[in-house]
């Protein structure tokens, strides 16, 4: 989202059932937890990864499994 101008700057795919954004500021890196969970659904046992944007490239440059339940993300700047 470009603050400024008030409009989407552009989109992307990541995973399945984005829940959370985290930005690291210094490397223009966004963190997305992706839950697993498509709408409605109540399986919390699906595997989940998190989505690693460069917001530079406007690209998702990398994947991590994390577990399942992946519902939040933050960043120690």
């Amino acid at each position: 989202i470009d603050l400024n101008r008030q409009s989407v700057a552009f989109t992307t795919d990541v995973g399945i059932g984005p829940t959370a954004v985290a930005i690291h500021e210094p490397t223009n890196i966004a963190l997305i937890t992706n839950s697993g969970v498509v709408g409605g659904s109540v399986n919390y046992t699906a595997l989940t990864n998190v989505s690693v944007l460069d917001l530079s490239y406007q690209a998702v440059v990398r994947t991590i499994a994390v577990g399942s339940a992946a519902f939040g993300i933050d960043i120690d700047q």
